[in-house]
């Protein structure tokens, strides 16, 4: 069954990856960067953060790509996060 992305804020991402495990390294300007601590060397994801500005459907499964990546997060795990951080 295709999931149905949700669109969701720069805060909300933020949030959900943090509860998923991921960890705030650094801000720079209005972009997040989160880096999963078991594995930092694979890079930091970068969440940018605009305000009340709410990110395509298109953007969060970037983002659940991205995090799949680094730690193996199922879609259904990266959506419930993300409903638990509105």
């Amino acid at each position: 069954m295709p999931v149905s992305w949700p669109s969701a804020r720069g805060t909300t991402l933020f949030k959900a990856l943090l509860k998923l495990g991921f960890h705030h390294e650094k801000t720079k300007g209005s972009h997040y960067y989160l880096v999963w601590p078991d594995a930092p060397e694979l890079g930091p994801i970068q969440v940018p953060v605009h305000g009340q500005l709410e990110y395509p459907k298109q953007f969060v499964k970037r983002k659940w790509r991205e995090a799949n990546a680094i730690m193996g997060a199922s879609q259904e795990e990266f959506l419930k996060a993300l409903k638990k951080s509105k």
